[in-house]
Formats: C-alpha cells, structure tokens, sequence
C-alpha cells in the first residue's frame, strides 16, 4: 500500500451485512467523505470506528451502523480523521498480496 492508501480489518459486526466480520476494508487518507459513503474514523481517543456517513454540518458527524440498526453522532472535536472507504476485499485475498509483497 502506498502512504494515501491503507486497510483495516473490520472486526464487529456494527457494519454487518455492507461489510463484513474479518473483512479488509481500503480508504483513501486524500480524499474528502461524502454523505452515504463508508467511512474509517479516527477518533481522538484513539479508537478506529467505521460506519456510513449520513452528513457532517461542520461541527458534528452523523453516522449510521447496521447491525443494529442505529444512529450516531459523533462531534468534530472527537474525530481526528474521516475517511472513505474505496474498496473491500475478503481478509485471504489481502494476506495473498501482503505475502508477495514481503517475498
């Protein structure tokens, strides 16, 4: 992966069935996120969270998670960093390449 792209494993079930348990998720760290993109969010905490992006007015992300069903809103000053998501591919095909990568 190149510096503006990177992946990250989902590993709850929060976005089940748009994404998957175990699924590699791609975001692109140069891009802006709309609304009803698939976002990575940075949180200040430290924590990485992703969600659906349902609007962002400025000062608050509202967000949405499937499994449950639920909204959310997070405030600008909680979020480091919001990001789209660009692509999924299933965890065996992510370590495939990470493999011939590093040969």
């Amino acid at each position: 992966m190149s510096e503006r792209y990177f992946a990250l494993r989902a590993e709850s079930r929060d976005m089940h069935p748009r994404i998957k348990v175990n699924e590699v998720v791609i975001y692109d760290t140069e891009d802006t996120a709309e609304p009803d993109d698939d976002v990575v969010i940075n949180l200040t905490n430290g924590q990485t969270i992703v969600r659906s992006l349902v609007s962002f007015d400025g000062d608050k992300y509202r967000l949405r998670s499937y499994s449950p069903a639920a909204a959310s809103t997070l405030r600008r000053e909680d979020v480091k960093a919001c990001y789209p998501i660009i692509g999924r591919c299933k965890a065996s095909f992510f370590a495939e390449i990470e493999a011939k990568e590093s040969a």
